[in-house]
């Protein structure tokens, strides 16, 4: 008898084996290595959505630059209760107890937005949108072109998610116009059914049983590729009775009538309204032709520049109009709205540039120091001559020294950039003296002459 061909089928087949155990074996190891960072990211405290946005890319919940601009477009904050807000930016689930449902951890948004990979002019579909968070980022991601629905059970998870959507349009003033909520429950429990809703190409992303999977169906519809993306821990979705729907409308009805709401404080914001507000204006600024109503009494207040304007007993102190020469009107703006609100949206250290002039000129710190934290977090090759201008211009010390370190470290190629070949005599004269510090330092540690940056006279 012979048994070869038996013996190269059976040694195939375990060939196929070790394959597919080597493959399920290198699955678990990611994940296992992604859940142990996120872990230990997780036990480091977030205070702000950027320290929470680091924490997810260094665990690599976070990958790509579209879906991190989503979440620094849509904080958490305005979606989370007063009474937790000072756990926003903290990588954990939240309880909403008066709700009776969970706001999902940080990692697991971004973890899904990843695997959707949502582009301008999709349609996306969150169900069980609860606070609102995840549809508003989807909507970020889709944008105008595009729609993003969030359904829930009851009107008040709807009322919620909407008064978190104003507050992020009242805090960041960003508004979302293809976003929507609703109160639906058209659609069944379990994978297949969910499937179903798709169109050709269309992806979902849901727990199944003990995993996070990512569902695609094939572009002629016909099929579907499912990918397991990581062990989770979920509460089955459920399809509630209309019986148990209207009970528990009911039961919050009452709860509603028996409860005393303390509306939330709105100084800020009724400041805010103000804003380049002729309502009660007694001056008004002329900005590169542009007229600015404003209110002394709020600038002298949170301005010791128009504090000083406004008390020297001079013309512009009694005028009721003020011509601003030399100032550009949107960084003017912008340092109007920190004025008048204590915040601003800064969206790029590019602009962090142009504002840190205007703030140092009105003497606005916090916000001086707002540009320099962005600025100097973004130091490169290219600008860091330029930064360092930028730093000794306007008197901003620590970002003067931040950007001549940079240069300093790295000579050889920053001395080669046209930022640096167009400082003046003054600044390069400083790079030098500091450049030769560090290498008098250098030698006189004991260390080789050759070291990570080198200079020539």
């Amino acid at each position: 008898m012979n048994t070869g061909g038996g013996d190269d089928q059976h040694e195939e087949e375990h060939e196929e084996e070790r394959e597919e155990d080597e493959e399920e074996a290198a699955r678990n190891n990611a994940f296992l290595h992604h859940l142990l960072a996120a872990m230990v990211t997780r036990q480091r405290t977030n205070d702000t959505n950027d320290e929470l946005i680091a924490s997810l890319k260094r665990s690599g919940a976070l990958r790509s630059p579209e879906v991190e601009a989503a979440l620094r477009a849509v904080p958490r904050g305005p979606f989370v209760p007063a009474d937790l807000a000072d756990q926003a930016y903290v990588d954990t689930p939240l309880r909403l107890a008066a709700f009776g449902f969970n706001i999902s951890a940080p990692h697991m948004y971004a973890m899904c937005l990843e695997a959707l990979g949502l582009e301008l002019g999709h349609t996306f579909l969150d169900i069980g949108s609860g606070c609102g968070h995840m549809t508003a980022l989807g909507g970020q991601l889709v944008g105008k072109a595009g729609r993003a629905d969030g359904i829930d059970l009851l009107p008040e998870y709807k009322r919620f998610a909407e008064d978190n959507l104003q507050r992020l349009k009242v805090e960041t003033g960003l508004e979302l116009p293809n976003l929507h909520f609703e109160v639906r429950n058209c659609f069944l429990p379990d994978l297949e059914s969910l499937v179903d809703l798709l169109n050709p190409g269309g992806i979902l992303v849901t727990p199944n049983e003990d995993s996070l999977v990512k569902v695609t169906k094939s572009a002629d519809g016909q099929s579907t590729s499912i990918d397991k993306l990581a062990s989770v821990r979920y509460g089955d979705l459920k399809v509630p009775s209309d019986a148990e729907i209207k009970e528990a409308q009911l039961a919050l009805e009452r709860k509603k009538a028996t409860t005393i709401e303390i509306p939330p404080d709105t100084f800020v914001q009724d400041f805010a309204r103000l804003l380049n507000n002729p309502d009660l204006s007694d001056v008004t600024f002329v900005v590169e032709g542009r007229k600015v109503p404003a209110h002394r009494f709020i600038l002298q207040v949170r301005s010791e520049h128009f504090r000083a304007m406004f008390s020297n007993g001079l013309k512009e102190s009694r005028d009721s109009e003020v011509v601003l020469h030399d100032t550009d009107y949107v960084p003017f703006m912008a340092c109007l709205e920190f004025i008048y609100s204590g915040q601003v949206k800064i969206p790029d250290p590019d602009f962090a540039i142009e504002l840190i002039g205007e703030a140092n000129k009105l003497q606005l710190v916090r916000l001086k120091a707002l540009c320099e934290d962005l600025i100097s977090k973004n130091i490169d090759i290219e600008n860091a001559a330029y930064v360092y201008q930028v730093g000794s211009y306007h008197a901003v010390p620590r970002l003067r020294s931040i950007a001549l370190d940079f240069v300093v470290t790295n000579f050889d190629q920053v001395s080669k950039t046209k930022s640096f070949l167009e400082l003046d005599r003054t600044l390069l004269l400083e790079v030098m003296q500091e450049a030769c510090k560090l290498v008098t330092q250098t030698r006189g540690n004991g260390t080789s002459s050759s070291s990570s940056s080198s200079f020539s006279s």
